[in-house]
Order: structure tokens, then C-alpha cells, then sequence
């Protein structure tokens, strides 16, 4: 059975682009003027204004944001260490969506052979990958990913 941490990198392989979009689109959303709030009052206690539980949660989802964009870091630069032939078979099946026998075609191996790299190439980036949290990244690419191999709901 596949781990946490494979079934993260998985979901990341297969939403890589919607993940990059989202996270531009966020750069952009930012660099709009707004207010900032901070998280408590004057006196200390938690302020129960609609507005300042909105900013709240704008100011999580930009942590998570950050979290993803970190993590898109992480997997770009693990693949660009892979070798030339994993590079291809991830690319062809995750980014180019490509079924088995089509990426077996193109890189002139067996399906099965190219179903070992792959699995052989994500246990790579897994290792080259740091998770603080594993927890909050699967959270967060199950909220945010559209395609979710991660088999939480």
C-alpha cells in the first residue's frame, strides 16, 4: 500500500498545472491594496466581527497557499533530479495525461516497465521532499484538487 507521503506527491503529479494557476492567480490577488487585520483585539480576546473572521480566513488560505507553492518547489526540483527516461514517463502520464500504452509507445518500453519508473520516480521525489506537516498538505490538496488520489474525503 502506498504511503501518505507517495499519495501526496501523486496528487500533486496529477494537478501540477492547476496548482501552479491557482497559485499565480493568488500572487496576482495579492498584490491588490487591502487591509490587514490582526487576530485579536486590543484587550486580547478574539474579535467575533464578520469582517475580521473573513480576513481570518484569507489570511489560512494564504498560508496554505504558501504551503502548496513551497511544496510545488519541492516536487519541481525532485524531478528535475530524476533521470532522463523518468522525467519523460512523469511527464507524459501526470502532465500530458497520456494513457499507459501511449506513454509505453513514445519512451520504447514495456507498459509495465514504465508503470516501475513511475512508481520508482515518485518514492524519489518523496525522498528529496521535506513534509513538516504531512497532515496539513493532505488536507489542503484535498480541499483544493479537483483530481484527488489521496482517499480523503
Amino acid at each position: 500500500m502506498a504511503s501518505e507521503e507517495y499519495k501526496l506527491i501523486e496528487t500533486v503529479l496529477v494537478n501540477y498545472k492547476f496548482l501552479e494557476e491557482i497559485v499565480k492567480m493568488e500572487v496576482d490577488f495579492n498584490n491588490l491594496k487591502g487591509v490587514t487585520y490582526k487576530h485579536t483585539t486590543l484587550d486580547g480576546h478574539a474579535n467575533n466581527d464578520s469582517t475580521q473572521k473573513e480576513a481570518f480566513k484569507r489570511i489560512e488560505r494564504k498560508n496554505d497557499l504558501l504551503k502548496i507553492n513551497v511544496l510545488l518547489s519541492y516536487v519541481k526540483n525532485a524531478f528535475n533530479k530524476l533521470p532522463d527516461l523518468d522525467k519523460k514517463i512523469i511527464e507524459l502520464y501526470y502532465f500530458d495525461k497520456q494513457n499507459w500504452n501511449e506513454v509505453a509507445r513514445e519512451v520504447h518500453c514495456s507498459t509495465r516497465h514504465c508503470m516501475r519508473r513511475r512508481t520508482t520516480a515518485i518514492n524519489r521525489i518523496n525522498k528529496y521532499c521535506y513534509f513538516e506537516d504531512i497532515h496539513r498538505y493532505v488536507l489542503i490538496m484535498s480541499a483544493l484538487c479537483p483530481i484527488n488520489v489521496l482517499g480523503v474525503c
